[in-house]
């Protein structure tokens, strides 16, 4: 369930970070914060593939 969350918060801050589509998208206050929120998605993502892995692992051990 938490899993799922996450994916949908995800989901969103790609097309936060990509979508150019959407009059609000292209607000310049949030073109100017792209690069923040591409790191932030990064770095998520890497933290989501760490903890769901070892997860993963760790119900594959019992």
């Amino acid at each position: 369930m938490a899993y799922a969350g996450i994916h949908m918060f995800m989901d969103q801050l790609n097309q936060l970070i990509n979508c150019n589509d959407i009059p609000f998208f292209n607000n310049l206050s949030l073109i100017s914060e792209r690069p923040q929120f591409q790191f932030l998605f990064d770095e998520l993502g890497s933290m989501m593939k760490t903890l769901f892995i070892d997860q993963h692992q760790d119900i594959q051990k019992t």
